[in-house]
């Protein structure tokens, strides 16, 4: 008897166990182990920028908190449930800009109620906004005048930069740099959709 309650006691126990790493692979690493990952990758791989494109799935967003240029405030809890592309920018990269209309189209085709859109550029709110007057843009948009990149995100890639993240906020693509024309707008689909068909 005491065999058969200690054997159901261990069985109950792996079972508790197995639970609390499928919890732990749901909430992911954190975002600074990733981002140690990421620095170690490009030290081992110094000749190939997108060996460390994939080092950061799998970590969880960092905590954040800001607001959009519009006034939106704006966190990583309040992004929790809902799939969400994410966005790193600047006015005067020529590949970041050429992706937009393929970033639109994928807008257009998934709307907002279960995906978030976001860009965070690398500009002042003035510069951002100036910017999106010749090129509508259907994301919702992070300045970067509180240094969030450098202080929250570290991105180590170069831009642009997209991240794309799961309802539990843990990144599960991630991917740099970019093409230029009508090439860009096609690239930018065949990495975002198959993985949007999956998540949503």
């Amino acid at each position: 008897m005491k065999s058969f309650v200690l054997t159901i006691t261990v069985f109950f126990a792996l079972i508790g166990c197995k639970k609390r790493e499928n919890k732990n692979e749901e909430l992911g690493n954190s975002y600074e182990i990733g981002i140690q990952n990421c620095i170690k990758v490009k030290k081992d791989n110094p000749k190939d920028f997108f060996a460390t494109t994939n080092c950061l799935i799998g970590s969880r967003l960092p905590n954040f908190k800001t607001q959009t240029i519009d006034g939106k405030i704006i966190d990583d809890q309040m992004l929790k449930g809902k799939v969400c592309v994410i966005n790193f920018w600047f006015t005067t990269c020529r590949p970041c800009v050429a992706e937009i209309p393929g970033f639109n189209e994928i807008v257009k085709k998934y709307g907002t109620e279960k995906v978030n859109f976001i860009s965070v550029g690398r500009n002042k709110k003035t510069e951002i906004e100036k910017f999106l007057k010749k090129h509508p843009w259907d994301f919702s948009h992070i300045a970067n005048e509180d240094g969030i990149i450098e202080k929250k995100f570290k991105i180590q890639f170069g831009y642009p930069t997209t991240y794309i993240v799961n309802k539990n906020g843990v990144i599960i693509k991630s991917f740099s740099g970019g093409a230029i024309g009508e090439q860009a707008t096609n690239m930018i689909k065949e990495k975002i959709i198959p993985v949007l068909e999956k998540e949503i």
